[in-house]
């Protein structure tokens, strides 16, 4: 496969409990999530150089989306791809489209679905699966709502 397409949907919290912090910064939450309608759309392509390129569009794109490694979705796919290459046959790099539909900073989780979405869409570009170990360890690294977002996109 050259090229998918991947939807990542923004949630709300309908409650939202802060417990203490976590030797690792994190806090430990009890919440209740439920996905809304509105969603950033991905497309990534193999790419001819190694690493990951990203631009960024849309209603919601701003200055403060990073198209870098501080954007969640290349974090989450310059992770991705190193496991995979590592392990087996792999894309040599990944170009993402990021269409931010999603407001950046909204609480919405828009950057953690985009994350998921990501490393869903990687898994497809490349024929393979990392595995459930492995992507909750790369997304459990970059946020809290990342594992959530991965397991809905596999579910719904």
């Amino acid at each position: 496969m050259d090229a998918v397409r991947i939807e990542a949907p923004a949630k709300v919290n309908l409650d939202l409990v802060v417990h203490g912090r976590r030797p690792d910064g994190f806090h430990e939450l009890t919440t209740t999530m439920v996905l809304v309608g509105v969603r950033d759309v991905l497309e990534l392509g193999r790419a001819r150089s190694a690493g990951v390129t990203c631009e960024v569009d849309g209603s919601c794109a701003t200055e403060d989306v990073p198209t870098d490694a501080r954007n969640l979705a290349v974090a989450s796919l310059e992770r991705g791809l190193a496991v995979l290459t590592a392990t087996g046959p792999a894309p040599q790099g990944v170009h993402l489209r990021l269409t931010k539909n999603v407001p950046a900073g909204a609480g919405l989780g828009g950057g953690s679905s985009d994350a998921a979405a990501a490393l869903l869409g990687l898994e497809r570009l490349a024929g393979r699966e990392l595995g459930p170990v492995v992507r909750a360890s790369i997304l459990a690294d970059l946020g809290s709502d990342t594992v959530f977002f991965d397991a809905a996109g596999r579910t719904g």
